[in-house]
């Protein structure tokens, strides 16, 4: 995983988690470390590491642009408009090009997330400080592979 993979990952899953309103305390020390090492199993698993591999395809693809713009590709009409604005700025060749690979990658996000239910409850309850715990995989994959 490169830089730019994890930081692409690191938005999303700020984007999609952590505290839920202002009345969540974070995760006890419990869920917590139950947190922690489910975490580091789901990286492990073939669904994640399918996942993993789409999302550098879709990191190359659009390259240094997207990080900058930070379009939401989740929101199908936002990432549309960007991508017609900023075809140029990656290294898609088509519009269509684009959409089928965050299609894939929405596709793998949900199948991961479908298998982990419980994890990602935990994860929409945790604190911001908690997240960057439990993600601790996701940057030492980054700097394994810089």
């Amino acid at each position: 995983m490169n830089y730019k993979v994890f930081l692409l990952s690191l938005i999303y899953c700020l984007s999609s988690y952590g505290q839920e309103g202002n009345k969540s305390t974070g995760l006890s020390d419990a869920e917590f470390s139950y947190a922690v090492e489910e975490y580091a199993k789901m990286t492990k698993t073939d669904t994640w590491l399918e996942y993993h591999k789409v999302l550098v395809k879709f990191s190359e693809l659009m390259g240094d642009a997207m990080l900058a713009a930070q379009p939401d590709w989740r929101d199908k009409e936002e990432f549309k408009q960007w991508v017609k604005q900023n075809l140029s700025k990656t290294k898609c060749k088509t519009i269509e090009e684009a959409f089928l690979i965050v299609d894939d990658l929405d596709a793998h996000a949900q199948k991961v997330h479908e298998e982990n239910k419980e994890l990602h409850e935990l994860m929409r309850k945790a604190t911001a400080k908690q997240l960057l715990k439990i993600w601790q995989p996701l940057a030492e994959l980054a700097i394994q592979n810089k």
